[in-house]
This record gives structure tokens, C-alpha cells and sequence, in this order.
């Protein structure tokens, strides 16, 4: 699926200017509301509190293993973009974190068919 996609990429160039548009909306903040699912168990993070969590860069493992013991070993920390769309056609940025070397970005693409929104199915565009 994700090659077929990056193909057709190639030949249709209007997902361009939304991710064009998206590199300049990542540049300037916005606030994220937690409209989640109630079944998720979510917690927003501010600024502040991930800089207050993660505050050592030299001290990465120690840090990490301080998060999951707040908040499950199971837990991942999420980070999203604001989502550029022309009505029909969406994109946004997406970083998943596990720990200190277990981290994943993508660039998440949708599009609308009739009143649901798709998503395309894509690889990371980067591992750690």
C-alpha cells in the first residue's frame, strides 16, 4: 500500500501544497484539545511538564524510566502537528516515543469519501 501511494504521489502533485502548507504551519504553535475517545487513557502534557520531565538530555534512560513509572510501562508519548486540509484532503505530522532510542515520525495523509475520513497507510519516515 505505502509504494503504491508514494507512486501516486508522483502523478498527483495537489498533496503538495498541504504538505507544503503544513512545513509552515509546524513553525507556529497551536493548542491540542483532548477529544479523544473516552475509552483512551490520555493525559495532555504542557510544555512545561515535559520540560520539567525531560529536562537532561545526557540522562535520557533515566528520565524515560521515571515517565513509565508515573505512567505505565506500556505508555507511549504522542506528539501531533495541526492538521492542514482542503476539505477533501488532510495531512499532519505524527511522532510516537517510547523511550530514549524507541521513537517514530510520519507524515499522515487522509482523505474524505463521503462523510468518513481515510487514512493512506505509510512507513515511518524515521526510526530510532
Amino acid at each position: 500500500m505505502y509504494r503504491s501511494f508514494a507512486d501516486s504521489l508522483k502523478k498527483d502533485t495537489s498533496w503538495l501544497s498541504l504538505v507544503m502548507a503544513l512545513d509552515q504551519k509546524i513553525k507556529k504553535g497551536y493548542v491540542l484539545k483532548n477529544n479523544f475517545a473516552k475509552s483512551l487513557r490520555t493525559v495532555i502534557l504542557t510544555n512545561s511538564d515535559y520540560n520539567t520531565m525531560f529536562n537532561n538530555p545526557k540522562d535520557l534512560k533515566k528520565e524515560w524510566a521515571q515517565f513509565h513509572q508515573r505512567y505505565s510501562n506500556s505508555a507511549v508519548m504522542l506528539a501531533f502537528s495541526a492538521v492542514v486540509h482542503d476539505k477533501r484532503r488532510a495531512v499532519f505530522y505524527f511522532i510516537k516515543s517510547c523511550g530514549s532510542l524507541c521513537a517514530e515520525g510520519y507524515l499522515i495523509f487522509g482523505y474524505k469519501e463521503g462523510k468518513t475520513w481515510k487514512f493512506i497507510p505509510v512507513q515511518p519516515l524515521w526510526e530510532s
